[in-house]
């Protein structure tokens, strides 16, 4: 259960947070449905686009994997090296843990 001053102090934080048409989140569901009708409907516009033009459907599926998979790979060595030698020592430490 979150308290009433965190509560609060999160609705301050979003009164600053810059507004727009895609930010307004469901009273109902608590997700911002905009941003995701606007998510589903680019979506449906790049498969059609696919089909119309006969371009490969397994290609179009690889792209953002591959990209999220990219992502993830520059993020973890941006981690390594904002880290450096603290965290390599932390991560050697671990793994050298005896086990019980």
């Amino acid at each position: 259960m979150v308290s009433p001053h965190k509560r609060q102090r999160s609705r301050r934080k979003e009164a600053h947070a810059p507004q727009s048409f895609f930010t307004k989140v469901s009273d109902r569901t608590g997700a911002p449905a905009r941003s995701f009708t606007l998510l589903t409907g680019l979506s449906l516009v790049m498969l059609i686009a696919y089909y119309l033009f006969n371009g490969n459907l397994q290609t179009a599926f690889l792209i953002p994997s591959g990209a999220a998979v990219l992502v993830y790979v520059i993020g973890s060595s941006a981690g390594v090296k904002l880290l450096g030698d603290r965290g390599a020592r932390r991560c050697s430490v671990l793994a050298r843990r005896p086990a019980r």
